[in-house]
């Protein structure tokens, strides 16, 4: 979807569109085309959309009663109006419902609807909290009403979204409008369990894949895992600025696009459009279990105290009888961690409602001083005391510094690191979030404070939420709203955003960072129980009675939408900390008798990357709560970013292949539930397509003809042949104009450097294969000889070793010979392996058949083009098409001009009837780029891309690791092409060029193999003609000079345009290749047609039709 619009119609005034679904295709191919319309005048027209016709319509056939759903069911179409009346329409002679007729049945449903779906055959109609089921049928055969009552689920409001999910076929999902979730069997109609899921209203419902995807009347839209109870939510984002009206998940998109999609509608009048696999959720989980990969991690050690002190003072604390040494002890027993943090609450007096009321008015009207002026005196002392106690019991040689320090009203976060730690952290950022008084007021709500360690984000809350043993509801919207909170500096660098932050973040918000730690007086209370009762079951160390009932525990048993589900907690097993006379390990025994509860708290977000070693209270009693403190071990990474590269593509690829099953079966699941195919014909059409073949009409098309079409791309509209014959043939030459670039001449060192390679070369006598890696022989009954893999040097790999060829291994080792040297003869060896002159061109003809490879015209620099166009991708095999893309690079070589040494690739990205989604397999991008960096050095000159989908700009950001900045300069995207190619050599279609191109592959593969091969021939020739010499230039071999490197005055046939190389008077090729690339694996047995050749060179033809090589090429 691309937000262009396809269709529009108007309606007379006072008439309203009120219902609208797409009528059933003749077979796959024409799903879509047409759509029914229901008007608030009980009208039903049906519309091309392409055209925007209304081609017919019913008037009247509600009875100027609103229609207000139709329903596709298989090739029948349901439509229901506000008066309850249904009419059932079945197919006609063509296999599709159809106006001009009658309805075939109908029938009345209760009034008052407010939900309804269709479930297999049936239809589930919900009025409020009632679901009554029907039974729909074209003659009536069977009770229209399946069930005498209606279904209702127990304690749930009305019915206001339903669907079915894949993974649980036999059961129907309704969301009711308290935000329950009431599940019901298809089987037996039974309700199976109701789930309370939210306290918002669930507006729509859809099951994609294994998750549930659920919209609210807020705007948010959840995706729930339904394998554990309750469900647990995976994703969270607001998906709209209003109510969510509607949600699909679109059956046709896997069929359709190759993916997945889920469509939602809001009140903002926005259609939004979703990824129903989640690629880059999938990714990022993908990349944290691989994450040893690619990331060092090391750990450190933080110490956490939270304090509810009750306003009290460092004074306070010194003169109190057993709480003086609390502090010194705290440390001296911490272990020396790296981190320290001090989170206090009510640091001043909440309950003075007088100087709370002043806070709250004071007037703002002069400016703010720094921190040091703002700072009350009780942070200051707090502050100091710390700094003090810190310097004076820790070791001297453990240095702490104060990192940062976050004071709010009560709320006052203290964090000192070890000097040690102090040049690894970055990025220190400080917020906070005022919950008081309807978040105008900083008596309760978070201060947070986030910093990174290496590569690793830390966020610490400290939190004092609302009170009152009834204010759970509050504490839980102030644990939302903080959490929801933008409060922090974006992250602009996108690569940092994906090694440092989670979730997709950009490290504005808590959750977006990769370890989480919250502390505070979170305020939760005991359930149910009475004051004595609690204090007795803590007399009697019965916590586990207790910790049952707690708030904060049953929230995170119960509630999935409860924020703090995301982090964990140790296990309790200290007594409450709250609430105590002051001074006395007495609970309160004021008027008020508050009810003990463990309010002060510490949860941990880590993803396996924290670990807490122990959780305990501390008995000070200068305030009316006790302190807590917690150890913690926390392992931050450095990313090393090659091998996050390679961890990515490794994921990448994970995931294609995850999405190409997951595509292929939702593909099967439309055709059979959406289009009512049989499922064996379905899923056998989808093994390999073949071509389109015709159906007799009024009959379903069976399965695999109508895939087929679809990937073939049939169609029964045809074009009008333009006035001009387009070319179907490769050009020969570049225009005159074009001129490769001069490359400068070499310094002695340079000089010297090559003649030491070449020595080197010479003395190459064998290659020596890995027969493990030889890959099988291409194709059956070819005439190739295979030769053995290790072995002698043979004549073509001798021709091979040009003087450039040995240049531009010294250019890509940087003029190292010894690295030159070893990639020379592992391309060598690699060339064998691969079977590369082996390729024939039958055995790649099948992977071009589309086009998807073109070499046709030539750029500014005279270098050959080669047009991949993934859109007509006609295999899903990788290897044969890395053979195919192989072969044409070969051929590319063949056609090069004198003195160009490198071709120009031109991609475009753009879908096609072939195939939609044109990103390029992870693992099969990384061979390829493996093979041209190491095998191809410097043959790419330049890299026009055009039409890039977002997933493959991702991947080009992922590889430019791989990839040396000269090349990274080649790669130009969606720039105009005509600076770069001359126009009368550009192709036409999507390129903007004057070449007007057509393919035919029974033109235009024959010519291509045929040129290339006299190319070739020719340059055997040449090459033996001068003495058959390692070292020989391309610059002679290719006809731009005819002195060789060794002063030999080739006086043959040239090379130029129109020329051509000696052939047999039947009009096979002369020479020792086969025209398919094929290595000759020794020298005996080919001098007679040495001989031969090399008379052809010096300008006759001699016997050579008596020693031809027919060719595959010469053969078609």
């Amino acid at each position: 979807m691309d937000g262009e619009q396809l269709m529009s119609l108007a309606h007379t005034e006072g008439v309203k569109a009120t219902a609208v679904a797409f009528k059933p295709g003749t077979d796959a191919n024409t799903e879509g085309t047409m759509l029914w319309v229901g008007t608030s005048l009980g009208e039903i027209m049906e519309v091309e959309v392409a055209t925007q016709r209304i081609l017919q319509s019913k008037a009247g056939v509600h009875a100027r009663c609103d229609v207000t759903r139709i329903y596709r069911h298989l090739n029948e179409m349901w439509t229901l109006d506000d008066s309850g009346t249904i009419h059932i329409w079945g197919p006609d002679a063509d296999g599709t419902p159809n106006l001009s007729s009658h309805p075939h049945q109908s029938n009345k449903l209760p009034r008052g609807h407010t939900f309804s779906m269709v479930v297999n055959d049936e239809l589930w109609h919900a009025t409020g909290k009632s679901v009554r089921v029907f039974s729909p049928t074209l003659d009536g055969s069977k009770p229209f009403q399946v069930l005498l009552r209606p279904l209702s689920a127990d304690g749930t409001g009305d019915v206001s979204a339903g669907t079915q999910i894949k993974t649980h076929p036999d059961q129907v999902f309704f969301g009711h409008v308290d935000g329950k979730v009431s599940v019901f069997s298809t089987k037996d109609y039974s309700c199976l369990v109701i789930l309370n899921i939210s306290s918002f209203k669930i507006n729509g419902l859809a099951g994609v894949g294994e998750y549930m995807w659920v919209a609210y009347n807020t705007g948010k839209m959840c995706v729930y895992d339904m394998e554990e109870q309750p469900w647990v939510v995976r994703k969270e984002w607001q998906a709209h600025d209003q109510p969510i009206i509607k949600l699909k998940a679109d059956p046709a998109s896997a069929y359709r696009l190759d993916r997945l999609q889920v469509v939602s509608l809001g009140a903002d009048n926005k259609v939004r459009v979703w990824d129903g696999l989640m690629q880059d959720d999938w990714l990022e989980e993908e990349m944290k279990s691989k994450d040893t990969k690619y990331c060092d991690f090391d750990e450190i050690k933080a110490h956490i105290m939270t304090w509810n002190a009750g306003a009290s003072t460092p004074h306070s604390l010194r003169y109190s009888d057993g709480d003086a040494n609390f502090f010194q002890e705290l440390v001296q027993s911490s272990g020396s961690p790296d981190i320290f943090i001090f989170g206090f609450q009510e640091l001043v007096d909440l309950e003075d409602k007088t100087a709370t009321a002043k806070r709250f008015l004071k007037s703002s009207k002069k400016k703010e001083g720094t921190d040091q002026e703002r700072m009350s005196h009780q942070y200051r002392d707090w502050r100091d005391f710390l700094m003090k106690t810190l310097d004076d019991y820790m070791p001297a040689d453990d240095l702490y510094h104060l990192l940062h320090s976050a004071p709010m009203v009560g709320l006052f976060t203290c964090v000192f690191v070890k000097s040690s730690l102090r040049e690894r952290i970055r990025n220190l950022s400080a917020a906070e979030v005022k919950r008081g008084m309807g978040g105008l007021h900083g008596n309760k709500g978070a201060v947070c404070v986030r910093f990174q360690v290496d590569d690793s984000s830390l966020c610490f809350i400290n939190c004092h939420l609302a009170a009152g043993q009834s204010q759970s509801s509050s504490r839980h919207n102030d644990v939302a709203a903080i959490l929801d909170t933008v409060m922090f500096p974006e992250e602009r660098d996108s690569a940092a955003c994906i090694d440092s932050f989670t979730g997709g973040g950009d490290g504005t918000m808590i959750l977006d960072h990769e370890l989480c730690i919250i502390n505070g007086d979170l305020n939760y209370r005991i359930d149910t129980m009475s004051r004595d009762t609690v204090v007795k079951a803590v007399k009697q160390q019965n916590l586990g009675k207790l910790l049952e009932r707690d708030q904060l525990l049953v929230a995170r048993r119960r509630n999935p939408g409860f924020r703090l589900r995301a982090f964990d907690e140790l296990p309790i097993t200290f007594a409450p900390t709250y609430k105590y006379d002051v001074g006395t390990d007495n609970y309160d025994t004021s008027e008020k008798k508050r009810s003990p509860a463990w309010c002060d708290r510490l949860l941990y977000r880590g993803r396996g990357r924290i670990q807490q070693r122990d959780y305990r209270r501390h008995e000070v009693r200068v305030s009316d709560h006790r302190p807590v403190t917690g150890s913690f071990r926390l392992w931050v990474k450095k990313v090393n970013p090659r091998n996050r590269a390679v961890a990515w593509m490794e994921s990448q690829q994970g995931f294609e292949d995850l999405q190409q099953q997951v595509v292929a079966d939702e593909k099967v699941l439309y055709l059979v539930n959406t289009c009512g195919y049989e499922e064996a014909a379905s899923r056998k059409s989808f093994h390999r397509h073949t071509s389109a073949t015709s159906s007799p009409a009024g009959q379903r098309r069976p399965v695999s003809h109508i895939a087929d079409m679809a990937a073939t791309g049939t169609s029964s509209s045809s074009t009008a042949a333009s006035a001009a014959e387009p070319r179907k043939t490769p050009l020969d030459y570049p225009t005159p104009d074009s001129k490769p670039a001069a490359r400068p001449e070499l310094t002695a060192e340079q000089t010297a450097k090559y003649e030491a390679l070449l020595d080197k070369a010479r003395g190459y006598t064998d290659v020596a294969c890995d027969e493990k890696k030889a890959r099988a022989a291409p194709a059956e009954g070819s005439e190739t000889t295979k030769t053995p893999l290790s072995g002698p040097v043979t004549e073509r790999e001798r021709a091979w070793l040009t003087r450039d060829c040995l240049l531009r291994y010294l250019r890509a080792t940087k003029w190292n010979v010894d690295d030159a040297s070893r990639r020379l003869l592992a391309t060598l060896a690699w060339r064998r392996e691969y079977g590369l002159e082996a390729l024939t061109a039958d055995y790649i003809s099948p992977e071009q058949e589309t086009g998807k490879q073109i070499i046709a015209g030539f750029d500014r620099e005279g270098r050959p083009c080669q047009y991949l166009n993934p859109g007509r991708q006609n295999t899903d095999t990788s290897p044969r098409q890395i053979n195919h893309l192989f072969y044409m690079v070969e051929r590319v070589v063949d056609v090069m001009p004198p003195g160009v040494e490198s071709l120009s690739l031109l991609i475009n990205f753009k879908p096609s009837k072939h195939r939609q989604n044109t990103s390029v397999p992870i693992s099969t991008a990384r061979e390829v780029l493996h093979i041209l960096q190491n095998h191809y050095p410097e043959r790419l000159g330049k890299a026009l891309i055009i039409n890039v989908p977002w997933i493959v700009q991702g991947f080009f950001k992922i590889i430019t690791p791989f990839i040396d900045p000269v090349t990274r300069g080649k790669l130009k995207f969606n720039e105009d092409m005509r600076q770069y190619v001359p126009p009368e050599q550009l192709w036409s279609a999507d390129w903007n060029g004057d070449m007007e191109f057509e393919y035919d592959h029974d033109t235009y593969w024959p010519a291509l193999n045929d040129m290339c091969r006299r190319r070739r021939e020719a340059k055997l020739a040449r090459w033996r003609a001068a003495g058959a010499l390692i070292g020989e230039s391309e610059e002679y071999l290719a006809g731009g000079t005819d002195v060789s490197v060794s002063g030999f005055r080739y006086e043959g046939p040239g090379l130029g345009p129109g020329a051509e190389p000696a052939v047999a008077e039947n009009g096979s090729a002369t020479g020792i290749g086969n025209g398919n690339g094929a290595r000759d694996g020794d020298v005996d047995g080919v001098d007679v047609v040495r001989e031969k050749m090399e008379a052809a060179a010096l300008g006759g033809n001699g016997a050579a039709g008596q020693h031809e090589v027919t060719t595959d090429a010469a053969k078609a």
